[in-house]
């Protein structure tokens, strides 16, 4: 097997080939961003990020033993998390512990109970909260997946809101923490924070920003853990560690060195985007291409990247990845950025729809044409309250600021609208010398 065989194969069979990840991750592929050491401390209550940057990710693994046992972060001890909001949430926290109220035969009697013996509910968490503290332990609760709590944004803003500030109340006590896991738009909403204190809550929150040198970083930790390939991966660059766990990690110049990262990556995927370099180079185009209008590139869509390049180069290629199956990398990126895009703003689907085949940058014109011969803003007040846009009020100026708002649409320097190809390619929008979109 040639190196470049090799290094796509440690690719292969290390990448998921399902970027929806549900299950706990393998501990060899556990890397941490030293920008998210904070949000994995038990005393940082909210940690923000974007769909794909690994709320659910860190939520699985605090929840494994086996990941967790490889973090490295002092602060860290052993807990079980929680599930489903002021007096809900607080019949959601007694659940987790031998209290009585995990025992009543429904979430209604549990709740009720717990609205109904205030001072029982505050002796039941001092005592637990005693208890772990002579035992020196703590007792982490997790609450991800939020916007899927209730239909309605406005039920789903009440929940958070109660989620919010029991999170704050637990900060009274010794031993017991939680950490809730949220997209940024989920607390942009000021009804979510109108409660005494909730600056407390904002003041510790954690964004989850994913560095280019990050993301490859992400990539060297799969490809050195490797089921196949890894050895070869590990043979050209050294410093590499063997610990306790038989984990292999990185030496610090490949986290954290952009020249040597570069001159790896050109290792693996050549150093033109082309037949020459002015179509750029592998290493930044890619980044550059993935991110959205707030310059967001998420771990999912890189990998999800990386790993269709891998599995579409031809196997007698002299590169483990080539450019063109780099290009087919990106299209499969978009696809899933287009779909996750769709969960969490349904209204941007016939938003975007209408566009398609529309070449970008263009001008405010262009965008509300297609949007009027498509009915596009009766189509959206026919969808229900919570899955219409936030700006609905206001029309197709409100549509507009509202895609900039999720990061879809970015507003050029000319007044004309760009598309990022994360999104224009999903979409099926042109771009003159762009990427081809998907058909």
């Amino acid at each position: 097997m040639t190196d470049a065989s090799a290094l796509r194969t440690a690719i292969l069979t290390s990448v998921p080939a399902d970027p929806f990840q549900t299950t706990a991750p393998e501990p060899r592929f556990v890397y941490v961003p030293r920008t998210h050491v904070r949000a994995l401390d038990p005393d940082n209550m909210l940690v923000v990020g974007a769909r794909g940057t690994g709320k659910s990710f860190w939520w699985q693994a605090l929840l494994s033993d086996a990941a967790r046992a490889t973090l490295q972060i002092p602060s860290m001890s052993r807990g079980k998390a929680g599930a489903d909001p002021r007096q809900i949430w607080r019949a959601v926290l007694l659940a987790q512990f031998d209290s009585g109220v995990d025992s009543m035969d429904s979430w209604k009697d549990r709740v009720d109970w717990v609205a109904n013996h205030p001072e029982a509910v505050a002796k039941l968490i001092r005592s637990y909260d005693d208890a772990a503290d002579a035992d020196d332990t703590r007792h982490l609760l997790l609450f991800d997946a939020l916007d899927r709590t209730a239909d309605e944004w406005t039920e789903r803003r009440a929940l958070l809101k109660g989620l919010l500030q029991l999170v704050l109340d637990l900060r009274s006590t010794k031993a017991i923490r939680a950490k809730v896991f949220v997209r940024p738009d989920m607390i942009q909403d000021p009804e979510v924070l109108a409660f005494v204190d909730s600056s407390k809550v904002v003041g510790s929150r954690i964004e989850l920003t994913w560095p280019r040198h990050e993301l490859y970083g992400l990539l060297w930790q799969y490809m050195g853990n490797a089921f196949q390939g890894a050895a070869t991966f590990r043979r050209r660059h050294s410093g590499w560690k063997k610990d306790e766990t038989g984990l292999f990690r990185m030496p610090d110049t490949l986290r954290t060195n952009e020249q040597v990262q570069r001159d790896v990556f050109a290792e693996i995927a050549g150093k033109a985007m082309g037949t020459n370099e002015r179509r750029g180079l592998p290493f930044t185009w890619i980044p550059t291409h993935l991110a959205d209008a707030s310059s967001i590139v998420t771990p999912r869509s890189f990998l999800a990247a990386l790993r269709t390049a891998a599995d579409e180069t031809n196997h007698d290629s002299e590169l483990a990845l080539d450019w063109r199956s780099i290009h087919s990398g990106v299209r499969r990126a978009s696809e899933i950025r287009v779909i996750e895009l769709g969960e969490d703003f349904p209204w941007t689907k016939p938003a975007m729809a209408a566009l398609e085949g529309l070449n970008v940058p263009c001008s405010r014109k262009d965008l509300v044409s297609r949007w009027t011969a498509n009915s596009v803003m009766e189509r959206l007040d026919g969808l229900p309250t919570g899955d219409r846009n936030k700006n609905a009020t206001l029309g197709q100026q409100g549509l507009l600021n509202d895609l900039v708002e999720v990061g879809v649409l970015e507003v050029r320097s000319d007044g004309r609208y760009n598309i990022p190809d994360v999104y224009r390619v999903g979409f099926g929008l042109k771009r003159r010398g762009g990427v081809r979109p998907v058909t």
